[in-house]
């Protein structure tokens, strides 16, 4: 499964740069996010969602999916 911020962010046709120039971020925030390795704050989620003309609810369903489909494809690795 892929990130929804990567998908969200190529669909606008957006780097991860630009993105965080607009979030005042830095750009391996916008990496680790991407890659689940950190998830995004909140209010981060709201920001993004707002950049992608999207509800932040329906944004924050799709990470809490994809982190959980992470976190059993984890589970299942190392056991």
């Amino acid at each position: 499964m892929k990130n929804p911020i990567a998908e969200h962010r190529q669909q606008k046709g957006l780097t991860q740069a630009q993105v965080s120039l607009l979030l005042n971020t830095s750009q391996p925030y916008v990496a680790l996010w991407e890659a689940g390795g950190v998830r995004p704050t909140e209010e981060t989620v709201k920001r993004l969602a707002a950049m992608f003309q999207i509800k932040a609810d329906t944004l924050q369903k799709e990470l809490d999916q994809f982190y959980e489909t992470k976190r059993i494809g984890l589970h299942k690795s190392h056991f």
